[in-house]
C-alpha cells in the first residue's frame, strides 16, 4: 500500500501537465502459459475471457503533440478453464497494478477529428483475490506460489479516437501482452498471454 500511496501522489503532483484523464474498459482474453515442475504443460487448460480497467494521465511530450506519455492504474482479469475426464477446473484471478505507455500518432484527419496511434509499454501488478474452483470446491490462489508475486507485463497496441467536442474523445483499442512473474524460485512457470479489446475515453483539462 505505500508504494500505490506514492505512485498515486506522483501522478497528482504530474497532472498539472497532464492534458487530458484517460479511461479504459474492456475484456481481456488470457491464455495461462504454465509448466510445471518437470517442465511439462497442461493441455487442459483452455482461455477464457475477463475485464480490463485502466485509468490515469495522460500528456503530450514533443511539441508537434505527436508523441504522448500515459501512467495510471490497472485492474485487470487473468482468467482460464479446464477439464478432464474427472473435473471442471476455473480460474478466476483479479491484478492491480502500475501502468506506463508511450504512445505517437500514424495518423492525424485534417481536421483533427479522427486520429490513429500505435503504443507501447508495460505494466506491473500483484493479485488482489483469486479463485481456483474444482467442480464445486474452491481454493484461494493469493497464496499460491505461482500466482502470488509481482508480474511485469510487456504490452504493444493500436487505438484510434474521435473528437466528439473539444473536451471529450472516445475510440476503441486492442493490446498485446504478456505478463511474466519476475524474483520467483519456483520450479513451476505461469505467465498469461492477454489479447485485449477496449472502449476508450479521454476528457482533455
Amino acid at each position: 500500500m505505500k508504494q500505490l500511496s506514492i505512485i498515486i501522489l506522483f501522478l497528482s503532483v504530474n497532472a498539472v501537465n497532464a492534458q487530458s484523464y484517460y479511461f479504459n474498459f474492456g475484456q481481456n482474453f488470457t491464455k495461462y502459459d504454465y509448466k510445471n515442475s518437470l517442465g511439462q504443460r497442461n493441455s487442459n487448460i483452455k482461455s477464457d475471457k475477463g475485464i480490463i480497467v485502466d485509468f490515469g494521465y495522460q500528456w503530450n511530450i514533443s511539441e508537434n503533440e505527436k508523441w504522448h506519455y500515459k501512467a495510471g492504474l490497472s485492474f485487470q482479469q487473468f482468467n482460464a478453464t479446464g477439464k478432464s475426464a474427472t473435473y471442471d477446473y476455473s480460474w478466476k484471478t483479479d491484478y492491480l497494478g502500475i501502468q506506463n505507455s508511450l504512445s505517437y500518432d500514424i495518423y492525424t484527419s485534417n481536421d483533427e477529428e479522427v486520429s490513429v496511434r500505435i503504443n507501447a509499454g508495460f505494466t506491473g501488478s500483484k493479485i488482489i483475490k483469486g479463485e481456483q474452483m474444482i467442480n464445486n470446491t474452491s481454493y484461494n490462489l493469493t497464496k499460491e506460489e505461482e500466482f502470488k508475486g509481482l508480474f511485469l507485463q510487456p504490452h504493444i497496441g493500436l487505438e484510434n479516437e474521435f473528437l466528439i467536442n473539444e473536451s471529450i474523445k472516445l475510440g476503441l483499442g486492442y493490446r498485446f501482452s504478456k505478463a511474466y512473474r519476475i524474483n520467483s524460485d519456483s520450479k513451476e512457470s505461469l505467465n498469461f498471454i492477454n489479447n485485449s479489446i477496449y472502449l476508450n475515453f479521454k476528457y482533455s483539462i
